[in-house]
């Protein structure tokens, strides 16, 4: 197997978020021209653990040239897909209007932003057929005119009801992201991945800007920019299957670090249990290096499914939940990039189970934040660790959620702007008599690693309702999305809050997909 710990630059005391990339492009028909851009290191999906599995395979390299995605398949091309809300008298486009039989069942998000302004956010909705795999771009502070496209509706499948859901997104700037996902067909389930990008709609023959003047807040030109961009078509590059055998592979996460590599993580069985694999997209090469294990556990226990965040100097930080030598639910994390790095475990506390996911977030200094639920108290609670990743200590595990009562606490998400503010947000049920409708807190988190307040209520309403699966992502200027889904089981949408860092709020809580549940 590939070493993928060879070919990484050091940049010491540099987070990926604050560095600069001289990026050229080197696409056929593209100018040789240079020019300077912030590079995106953050993405973030929301999930449970499911048991989930490989198939049709694609012939496809993937060049990553200087920051820049290509591929190269014979008889490949991308495809325009044109949104749900987009009448269109083309019957190729047609076959991609799937959400005229969808149950609006929105669930299993990801997010993942440029730090420049644009958004984008990817969700799996059920049909009658299985779970199509929708996306769409738009702007900070966006609360209304969203338009939703199919992402995945093209790719070959054996059978009718192929499921293409956990999705997990990494922008990669110029109006572009690469999307990963798991594609359940035929009983089997295999990882994923495509390129995603926008045209730019133009304007009395040129093309309007898409930059933001002001990177606190949008401009009304910057809104009208990028809602009338979502109302064009999206543009896919060719689908290719980045696990490798016909092993079971599921849970897939992405990420792409500050020299433009990209890193995608999941859970794979081929070796007749759950371990972590990786496969890396290497910089200015036209190969793909081969996928990797990274837990170093070769007994039979359990690796959960992986989460990988950009890890500066060394490149990755990949953290799992793993079962290894007692059956006891712990969490490990590994350094990608690092020579000679080991697994590292992270806390050990009993837990209950695998659907104790853990959420992480590198620092600048080399440090790291981790985030769980957890059962040391006798109840499900939120705990964090602060980690020092050059010599792997950790300060003590602390509560998050300063409630005291007995009700669960779980599904913890973070996110920071690169800087040293972080928040964490979680599901939360302390104003419930049970603990399935509940509600979102988050709690923020200085530079220096305190608390800037309490604990806050996220969603706007205070009705018993399902809300679930949140996710936070911030951008480097402080801005943060919360999302989560909400509804009754079969009718789930998506909705969401803005704020700025430490507990902002801008403007009220918002729906992305399909009609509201009656108010918000």
């Amino acid at each position: 197997m590939t070493d993928i710990s060879n070919n990484l630059k050091t940049y010491e005391g540099v987070h990926p978020k604050a560095m600069q990339a001289r990026i050229q492009p080197t696409n056929a028909g593209m100018s040789r021209t240079t020019w300077t851009r912030r590079v995106r290191a953050r993405s973030v999906r929301m999930h449970y653990i499911s048991s989930m599995k490989p198939r049709v395979d694609y012939r496809l390299v993937l060049v990553f040239a200087c920051g820049c995605l290509c591929w190269v398949q014979s008889g490949a091309a991308q495809v325009d897909v044109v949104p749900d809300s987009v009448s269109c008298d083309d019957p190729a486009a047609k076959i991609h209007h799937l959400m005229r039989d969808s149950t609006r069942n929105a669930m299993n998000a990801t997010v993942t932003t440029d730090d420049a302004g644009e958004w984008f956010c990817a969700w799996s909705e059920r049909t009658a057929r299985g779970a199509d795999l929708y996306g769409m771009f738009f702007a900070r502070g966006q609360r209304s005119g969203f338009t939703a496209s199919p992402l995945a509706a093209d790719v070959p499948s054996s059978t009718v009801d192929a499921e293409d859901e956990f999705a997990s997104a990494t922008h990669l700037g110029d109006r572009t992201v690469l999307i990963v996902w798991q594609r359940r067909s035929a009983g089997r389930h295999s990882i994923w991945a495509r390129l995603v990008t926008h045209r730019v709609v133009a304007d009395g023959g040129r093309v309007r800007a898409t930059a933001l003047s002001d990177p606190a807040r949008p401009s009304d030109e910057a809104l009208d920019t990028l809602h009338r961009r979502d109302a064009s078509r999206l543009i896919l590059g060719p689908p290719f299957q980045v696990s490798d055998t016909d092993a079971q592979a599921m849970m897939p996460s992405v990420i792409r670090n500050a020299e433009g590599k990209v890193l995608i993580v999941w859970q794979d069985y081929r070796n007749g249990n759950a371990d972590v694999y990786a496969r890396r997209y290497y910089l200015a090469t036209h190969t793909v290096g081969e996928c990797t294990r990274i837990n170093d556990d070769t007994a039979r226990a359990i690796q959960g499914a992986p989460r990988v965040a950009a890890d500066c100097p060394h490149g990755f930080l990949v953290f799992w939940p793993d079962a290894r030598d007692d059956g006891l639910w712990k969490f490990y994390s590994h350094r990608v990039g690092l020579p000679g790095a080991r697994n590292v475990l992270i806390d050990s506390a009993q837990r209950k189970a695998m659907t104790t996911l853990i959420a992480g977030v590198c620092l600048p200094g080399d440090s790291a934040m981790f985030a769980w639920k957890d059962y040391r108290a006798g109840n499900s609670n939120i705990y964090r660790r602060m980690a020092d990743l050059r010599t792997g200590s950790f300060t003590t595990a602390e509560r998050i959620n300063d409630d005291d009562g007995e009700r669960w606490q779980r599904l913890a998400s973070a996110d920071g702007d690169g800087m040293g503010h972080v928040a964490v947000c979680w599901e939360d049920y302390r104003n419930t008599d049970g603990n399935q409708r509940g509600d979102v807190y988050m709690q923020a988190y200085g530079r220096n690693g305190i608390a800037t307040g309490p604990n806050i209520r996220i969603n706007d309403r205070d009705d018993r309702i399902a809300r679930k699966m949140p996710l936070l992502v911030m951008d480097r200027s402080g801005w943060m999305l919360v999302l989560w889904h909400q509804g009754e089981e079969g009718a789930y949408r998506l909705h969401g809050q803005w704020l700025r860092h430490p507990a902002q709020r801008e403007g009220a809580n918002f729906c992305l997909t399909g009609a509201t549940d009656g108010g918000e």
